[in-house]
């Protein structure tokens, strides 16, 4: 039998583009975000960041709960619940009970603990996080960003959006500024200082004056963000979640905490003080000390409460690099999972 040469071209050929794509993954993480036809962008750089927000359309519903990305409406971002630090690989899943209504095994799980008197604490972990995704086009005094042309940028909703609304809203008049207005609309401008894991901050929101209206161009280039979010299916958070094949399965033993982050401190620490948990980021090892992830299984009942909390007055865990509870809000890139960030956000509110 003659070797068949091209069936080894053909599989080599493949094999070695296959190689290609996957060069730069290193495993683990997934994100939510799907790859779209515009380049993310991750890395924030220190120092002044200046760029538009660029407007889309809306192709076919979103199905979302709140009915605002329905067919045709035009929209400035894409804003949604996101799970974190999800199963062994520590991925990124859409929640689909406060995004689309739907039953989330990870809620759910949340719920049956809380009955059993699991105590708040306890039951932060499974919360999920609201984030943002923007056409943004980047203005860099170099302008190599800004030749780029549209990228898409993925934040976390209280360090970009919650600031734009606040700013945004004339408080005498009411009236909102449409900074994304191709036309009347505005630069974006805000200041990242430091580039570790415990000393970078987002701060200085505002709005600038544009000199001349939005390409057409650039407007052409905007993508549909509703297009770029993996949705799951129930089944498939399960898996990811219990670490088992369906959403019935019992796993054998019984896997770690999905979540394996301490209840203290996040799973996840972006390279280079990056807050937007895009394709440069890698697990790390908090320096402060933290307790061990807790087992769990789906059948096992909610730990015991407490008598004390996890952290007592509600003492920030970064309180050793400036971190103050209800003051220090998402100001550095591990307030985004940490335990605390619920009750820490509830006492900003109280006095921003």
């Amino acid at each position: 039998m003659a070797f068949d040469r091209n069936r080894f071209r053909q599989g080599l050929a493949e094999s070695t583009q296959q190689s290609a794509d996957t060069a730069n993954d290193r495993g683990g993480f997934k994100s939510y975000v799907k790859k779209g036809k515009r380049p993310r962008y991750t890395k924030i750089p220190e120092g002044t960041f200046v760029f538009d927000v660029i407007p889309y359309v809306v192709e076919k519903d979103f199905g979302d709960i709140g009915r605002r990305f329905t067919a045709n409406s035009l929209q400035h971002n894409m804003d949604l619940w996101v799970h974190q630090n999800v199963g062994v690989n520590n991925d990124q899943v859409v929640c689909l009970a406060k995004t689309f209504g739907m039953a989330c095994p990870i809620c759910e799980e949340k719920a049956r603990r809380e009955a059993q008197g699991a105590q708040y604490e306890e039951l932060k972990v499974f919360n999920p996080k609201r984030r943002c995704l923007y056409n943004i086009w980047i203005h860099d005094a170099s302008r190599t960003e800004e030749s780029k042309g549209v990228q898409i940028l993925e934040i976390a909703h209280f360090t970009l959006e919650k600031n734009l609304v606040d700013i945004a809203k004339n408080p005498i008049t009411g009236q909102m500024t449409v900074f994304a207005d191709p036309d009347n609309g505005k630069h974006v401008c805000f200041t990242r200082k430091g580039t570790g894991q415990t000393n970078t901050t987002y701060s200085g929101h505002q709005f600038i004056d544009r000199q001349h209206p939005i390409p057409d161009a650039i407007l052409e280039q905007a993508e549909d963000l509703t297009t770029l979010i993996d949705i799951p299916t129930y089944d498939e958070v399960a898996a990811k979640f219990y670490g088992t094949p369906t959403a019935t399965a019992q796993p054998e033993p019984a896997p770690a905490n999905p979540y394996v982050a301490p209840v203290s401190q996040p799973a996840f620490a972006p390279a280079g003080g990056s807050e937007q948990y895009g394709n440069d980021e890698v697990p790390f090892t908090p320096n402060v000390p933290s307790a061990p992830a807790q087992q769990f299984s789906y059948a096992a009942p909610a730990p015991a409460r407490q008598v004390s909390p996890v952290a007592p007055n509600n003492t920030c865990p970064l309180e050793t690099y400036g971190g103050k509870f209800g003051e220090t809000l998402d100001r550095f890139p591990q307030c985004n999972g940490c335990s605390l960030w619920d009750d820490c956000a509830t006492e900003y509110d109280k006095t921003h």
